[in-house]
């Protein structure tokens, strides 16, 4: 039996905040437990005086200790939707703090503190579906998703806020290259056809190969039907949108007019667009999960920080160009803490949700300024699609075949950072070190017999 918790709850929990801040303290939330009495304890439990191991420790490791469990908590979130994309290969697309839920066993030890005690539910009844329209072509529908629900959400990528799938747009459309691929049925013909869009609506930035094109490409005479097109953009060094597909099929004296009038400008023509939602939509729900995990307090809600986080990332691309986070980390880190401090932006204290806390806190000198800011900067890199920098070059940065992969990149500095922090908190001293292979050992017993 467990007791759920929001994530958004539990990240306060984590970082400071009192039960009764949060909850009537008799009367927790969304339990799972339908003993009062259990309820009562376990409420009873999280307002005991063992909430943490460093809280009146006075070499000052309680900022530390609270990093260490704001970053497994967030670790949890990211092996959570790893598994997501490895079981059910396709993108989630609608996980946030409301419905991702923290479990806290009826049940435990007293070998550990209340706080570190947890478990971690991704939710599995409402995720992403496969689009289906019966006129799109079979190859383009395994890139194309759609949320279970519509979702302006601060934690949904602006992609999914933005415009709704197939909307269309007034293009004037040049034909770059065609060729007759087949004979269709009868005298019908089919095509392959390279064409250049261009309207002051579309920005080719703004789309990805991933996504798909219907281009209805309209003769200046009206007597002669359009040539429906379905394809993607591709790379080219020429102005406007690049398209390349494939046509429906059509009659021979289509093909020969289109033969005739392939200089000619089309003008009336429209296009149909169905941008891919997947993986690195994903990926920007988690980066603004961990801007809630680490930078939300009792001073600082997360409206206040999204604002923030944006106005940073709207303008983060001059000041990453052509570094690498592999191999030019140091000189990231150092930008970022420089721009950080002028501005006068989330200080290590941020961490600390109560502020008396903050107030004194002294000790988050013992957290390393790189760690610190490269938490954040691995938030801006899930957020962002800038090539070289983020996670993600495009929204359309991804495996159809093995969506993980995305996830697999992502859980690399994640565990590295994990493995940091722990060392800074643990690793200086034999007392620590015992400790920490208690907590481990514990952890293990709970985490194999609770639903995560």
């Amino acid at each position: 039996m467990s007791l759920l918790i929001h994530y958004d709850k539990y990240c306060d929990l984590s970082g400071g905040a009192k039960w009764d801040q949060l909850f009537d303290p008799m009367l927790p939330p969304d339990s799972l437990i339908p003993d009062q009495a259990i309820q009562r304890d376990i409420a009873s439990r999280y307002l005991s005086p063992d909430q943490f191991l460093y809280s009146d420790d006075i070499s000052g490791l309680y900022p530390l200790e609270i990093l260490w469990l704001k970053w497994n908590l967030f670790t949890e979130l990211c092996k959570g939707i790893l598994r997501f994309h490895t079981d059910k290969r396709q993108p989630h697309l609608y996980f946030h703090p409301a419905n991702t839920m923290i479990t806290i066993p009826a049940y435990v030890t007293d070998s550990l503190p209340a706080r570190w005690i947890f478990g971690l539910r991704i939710p599995d009844s409402e995720i992403s579906i496969p689009f289906r329209d019966p006129d799109i072509p079979a190859q383009y529908l395994p890139r194309l998703f759609s949320p279970p629900k519509d979702s302006q959400s601060l934690y949904a990528a602006p992609i999914i806020r933005k415009r709704p799938p197939g909307h269309e747009e007034d293009v004037t459309v040049l034909i770059r290259s065609k060729e007759k691929v087949r004979k269709h049925q009868g005298s019908e013909i089919r095509a392959i056809l390279q064409v250049h869009l261009i309207s002051e609506n579309i920005r080719p930035s703004e789309y990805s190969e991933m996504d798909v094109f219907n281009v209805i490409l309209r003769f200046n005479d009206e007597n002669i039907p359009p040539v429906n097109i379905w394809g993607s953009k591709i790379e080219s060094p020429e102005r406007g949108l690049p398209i390349k597909g494939n046509t429906d099929p059509i009659t021979t004296a289509v093909w020969e007019a289109l033969e005739k009038e392939s200089q000619s400008v089309f003008y009336k023509s429209k296009v149909k667009i169905y941008q891919s939602l997947h993986v690195p939509c994903d990926l920007y729900s988690l980066g603004m999960m961990l801007f809630r995990t680490f930078l939300v307090n009792d001073n600082q809600d997360f409206f206040m920080v999204d604002q923030m986080i944006h106005r940073i990332a709207d303008s983060l691309e001059p000041m990453v160009q052509g570094l690498e986070p592999d191999r030019d980390k140091d000189i990231l880190i150092r930008r970022l803490r420089t721009r950080f401090i002028e501005e006068r932006l989330f200080p290590k204290e941020t961490v600390l949700f109560r502020g008396e806390d903050r107030g004194g806190a002294e000790g988050c000198s013992f957290i390393p300024d790189d760690i610190w800011y490269e938490i954040i900067l691995t938030g801006l890199r899930l957020i962002t699609w800038i090539p070289g920098f983020s996670f993600c070059r495009s929204h359309g940065d991804f495996d159809i075949e093995n969506p993980q992969y995305s996830m697999d990149k992502v859980m690399r500095p994640v565990q590295d950072l994990r493995r940091r922090i722990r060392i800074e908190l643990f690793g200086s001293r034999q007392r620590n070190r015992e400790v920490l292979e208690v907590c481990d050992m514990v952890r293990k017993e709970l985490t194999a017999g609770m639903e995560i």
